[in-house]
């Protein structure tokens, strides 16, 4: 073991400083000679702290089941967990530097605070992961337009003030008129007489399917 000085705090405490210990559980035991020890029930946990670089993705929907990548400096070879905050699922190592978890379900969105830990005392730094609303659009209004475009569309659903920046129309994109959670107002685009898919977006420029069609 290491010996370590002792200064005195009070009557009741001694402080000592630890330098170079290994990884894990370590026991503290205390002497006034250096020759005999009366081992303390403490323990003493040495943690390895790996940092995260990133999460993929860093948002999902409350309703969970997607993976999450988490990305870290280092991977040990022990069995680790995700924290969702106060959720708490198994992580599968999917390389030396990083570990995969199945997005738990949460009843809100918003912030939550990700880590990971294992067995052996180690532990990573605390990131941001955003739980987000599930959109989905109910239907549009009208379902037909000129092969001119300049039709304007209004599409009705839920949660989707984050998707509702940009429309597509088949392959051609064009800028929302106005947009709120429940309402995304766009003027159909002038292309060829048929039926397109419509699709949504917010500022990423991820496109997100609707299930709607427009002719």
């Amino acid at each position: 073991g290491q010996l370590s000085q002792a200064v005195c705090g009070s009557l009741s405490s001694i402080t000592c400083r630890t330098e170079g210990l290994p990884v894990g559980n370590h026991s503290i035991s205390l002497t006034s000679n250096g020759v005999d020890f009366d081992r303390s029930q403490e323990i003493f946990l040495v943690r390895a702290v790996s940092n995260i670089a990133g999460l993929l993705p860093c948002t999902g929907p409350v309703k969970g089941g997607i993976k999450v990548e988490v990305h870290l400096s280092q991977v040990p070879n022990v069995a680790v967990a995700c924290h969702f905050e106060e959720n708490v699922v198994r992580a599968e190592i999917v390389s030396t530097s990083s570990v995969a978890c199945i997005l738990p379900p949460r009843l809100r969105g918003g912030t939550v605070k990700v880590w990971v830990d294992g067995d052996a005392g180690f532990t990573t730094s605390i990131v941001n992961f955003q739980y987000k609303l599930s959109q989905s659009v109910q239907h549009l209004t009208p379902s037909q337009g000129s092969a001119a475009g300049r039709t304007r569309v209004r599409i009705v659903g839920t949660h989707l003030e984050s998707i509702g920046r940009f429309c597509r129309f088949g392959r051609q994109v064009v800028l929302s008129e106005s947009f709120s959670s429940s309402v995304v107002n766009c003027v159909s685009p002038a292309q060829n007489p048929g039926v397109v898919s419509v699709e949504l977006s917010g500022e990423s420029g991820t496109f997100i399917k609707t299930n709607q069609e427009f002719e």
